[in-house]
Parts: C-alpha cells; sequence; structure tokens
C-alpha cells in the first residue's frame, strides 16, 4: 500500500533545514536487511540533533502482525532517540495497542496535518545510543540516491504541474463557455415570458400567431416617432367631425319644409 499520503504529511511537519528526512531506511546490520519507514535527524543542535524513527501503518492487519512481531520496531528503537507510530484511521483501536516508549502520530481520513496522539519517551542525553557506522552509512546512501534522483522527481514534478495546470485552464474554459450559455439561455427565456404576457393581456393566443410578422409590426412602429402617430391621430379625428358636421347640416336642410311649396 502506498505512503504517499503519510509521507506529504511527513515533510510537512519535518521540514528543511530543520530537519532532514529519510525514507525506507536499512539497519546496516547486513544479511536479511530490515527497513524503517522513515527515519529523521534534527540538523539544529539547538535541538540536540535528535533522530527519530516512524513506521508507517495504513491496514489494520498490518499492524496487528506487527504487533506480534516486534522484533523490527526494536532493531530501529534501539538506535533511535524517540519511535513513533504513523496511521492513518482505523487502524489503532485505541491508545492502550500501541507500546508504552512509542508516539502515535495519526492523519485524519480528511486531513492534511498530523496530530500528536501520543508523545513518545524521549531517551535523555546520557542514554542515548552510539549510531552505529552501518547505520549512518545507510543513511547517507538514502541521501546519495535521492540527490541522483532529483533531477528525475524535479522533472516529474513540473510535468505534473504542467498537466495540472492545463487541465485547470481546460476546465475553467469549459466552466466559462457554460456559465455563457447558461446566461444566454436565462436571456432568451426573459423574452419568451415576455412576449407570452404582452399577448396575454392583448387578448391574444400565443401559439397561434405568427411571431416573427408580429416581430416586422413591432420594428415598423420603433421607427415612427409617437408624436407623429399622436398628430396623425388627431388630424384623422378633425377630418372626421367636419364631415359629421356637414352631414348633420345636409340632413337638416333636408328636414327643413321648402318655402317655395308654402
Amino acid at each position: 500500500m502506498s505512503h504517499q499520503r503519510l509521507w506529504t504529511a511527513m515533510e510537512r511537519r519535518y521540514q528543511a533545514p530543520e530537519h532532514a528526512m529519510f525514507a525506507e531506511v536499512g539497519h546496516g546490520g547486513g544479511g536479511r536487511d530490515r527497513y524503517a519507514d522513515a527515519i529523521v535527524m534534527c540538523l539544529w543542535a539547538s535541538r540536540g540533533h535528535r533522530v527519530m524513527g516512524f513506521e508507517f501503518k495504513q491496514d489494520r492487519r498490518d499492524w496487528l502482525r506487527e504487533l506480534k512481531d516486534p522484533s523490527k520496531a526494536e532493531t530501529f528503537a534501539s538506535m533511535c532517540d524517540e519511535w513513533w507510530l504513523v496511521t492513518t484511521d482505523n487502524v489503532v483501536k485505541d491508545e492502550d495497542e500501541v507500546p508504552e516508549t512509542w508516539g502515535w502520530l495519526y492523519l485524519g481520513p480528511k486531513a492534511q496535518s498530523l496530530k500528536v496522539k501520543r508523545k513518545p519517551e524521549r531517551k535523555s542525553r546520557a542514554d542515548r545510543p552510539d549510531i552505529p557506522r552501518g547505520f549512518m552509512a545507510a543513511l547517507i546512501r538514502r541521501s546519495h540516491e535521492f540527490s541522483q534522483r532529483r533531477p528525475e522527481i524535479n522533472a516529474a514534478r513540473e510535468e505534473g504541474y504542467i498537466k495540472g495546470h492545463a487541465d485547470g485552464t481546460s476546465k475553467r474554459g469549459r466552466k466559462d463557455e457554460l456559465a455563457v450559455a447558461e446566461s444566454q439561455a436565462r436571456a432568451l427565456q426573459m423574452e419568451v415570458d415576455f412576449y407570452k404576457q404582452a399577448t396575454k393581456e392583448a387578448g391574444m393566443d400565443f401559439k397561434a400567431w405568427d411571431y416573427p410578422q408580429i416581430a416586422k409590426y413591432v420594428k415598423m412602429l420603433q421607427r415612427v416617432d409617437p408624436r407623429n402617430l399622436e398628430h396623425g391621430f388627431r388630424q384623422a379625428l378633425r377630418s372626421v367631425q367636419g364631415i359629421g358636421t356637414s352631414l348633420e347640416a345636409a340632413l337638416k336642410e333636408l328636414e327643413e319644409p321648402d318655402s317655395d311649396t308654402q
């Protein structure tokens, strides 16, 4: 099981230049070598140059096997000032399962930083073990291997950054296009709703009308000055009223008796 998430959290907790971190360090005893998941050394004299060992566990069955065979942890713990268990969720049932001299760091399901569940028993300066040369050689070997792979690691990170940036830009572009389409759809729906309401107030059947023709009439009316329309209507009204007056006078003359016939 990959320990990348735990390792990333460890890098966040034990940062340079105060600390140096080494992954999968052998004990340097030769023969069937065993490995610690991580070794961290404090590089500042004021912090005592502490050497800390870490065992990563993300599976409860693996953790129970570790408890049944403590020899691996004892091999490294004897050469370190502190020994830590580092776990994710659902690995350790409760604190009583963790050996009393061990520390316990926990990484929650959605957390990015490690939480100290219990501090380890720290050896005093007088009780500190001498670091065997084989173990020191294993640390130096890991550091050398890492420095040789640095260009490869940097290239991988750069490739990941470029790909992530491109994916993010593409996703943002699609998101912007979707937002524009949604805005246009809302505007179109507002226009449809407006015409529906207008035709309803005019007593028209929305489905029965030829809307392209209506649009032409509206466009024609928009080019006409409303004041000219009003003047034309008033002039037409006066003409009609004049015709009415003339008709009334003619009818009145017809109704009057002719003086010559009397």
